[in-house]
């Protein structure tokens, strides 16, 4: 028996709660990843708002990704990984068992459909973020070192890959869910009031490098 389909014209993706993060060297930043829900309310029905479908599991998985620096930002350990606590049957902080792996992931799952929020409302679009967890990074030791991050689909979380964020109906989004990006900037821990900023500046011009070219 097939999934039920996603409707036309829902927009999926998962969100930083930040685009870019400054942290002074070897100090930790706080990292939130929703899964964010765009449409049209005239054109198409949300799968995510309160009320509707909701999830009942969910997860990502947030990489390091190129160019990678001497030291990156790196979840150390399961415990800097906090899940969304309206997923009430389980949630699994997960990283890598290969050190090399500069990845962190959660998986979550709840026994009643989890709602996201309404973050923006007008005639021709709508948002919805739902999080699904927080990851505490910490920060490499050299001073205006950037690390680039992607939060994705993980492939690999369950005994059935491909099936990770998954509504209460049955509807398996994972394919559509366009991956997210930030980064974070390690700053000097005292140079003066200018110094983040000054480094801030730097990674924006980086990040623009960075960015993805969307597709349409």
């Amino acid at each position: 028996m097939s999934n039920p389909a996603l409707p036309r014209r829902v927009k999926l993706q998962y969100f930083f709660d930040r685009s870019h993060y400054v942290v002074g060297p070897e100090e930790t930043v706080a990292v939130s990843v929703s899964l964010q829900e765009t449409f049209n309310p005239s054109l198409s029905a949300s799968l995510l708002a309160p009320g509707t479908d909701g999830l009942i599991q969910g997860g990502t998985v947030v990489e390091v990704s190129t160019p990678i620096p001497t030291c990156p930002a790196l979840v150390r350990t399961t415990a800097a990984i906090v899940g969304n606590s309206d997923f009430d049957f389980a949630t699994i902080s997960l990283l890598p068992v290969q050190k090399s792996a500069k990845t962190a992931g959660v998986l979550a799952l709840s026994g009643k459909p989890v709602f996201g929020a309404i973050v923006s409302r007008n005639a021709t679009s709508e948002t919805v973020l739902l999080p699904l967890a927080t990851f505490t990074f910490t920060a490499g030791k050299v001073p205006g070192e950037v690390t680039f991050l992607t939060a994705m689909t993980p492939a690999a979380l369950t005994v059935t890959p491909g099936d990770i964020n998954i509504t209460d109906a049955g509807v398996v989004l994972d394919a559509h869910i366009e991956v997210g990006t930030a980064m974070i900037t390690v700053a000097p821990k005292s140079k003066g009031p200018h110094a983040a900023s000054r480094f801030t500046g730097i990674a924006n011009a980086l990040g623009e490098r960075h960015r993805p070219v969307e597709r349409h």
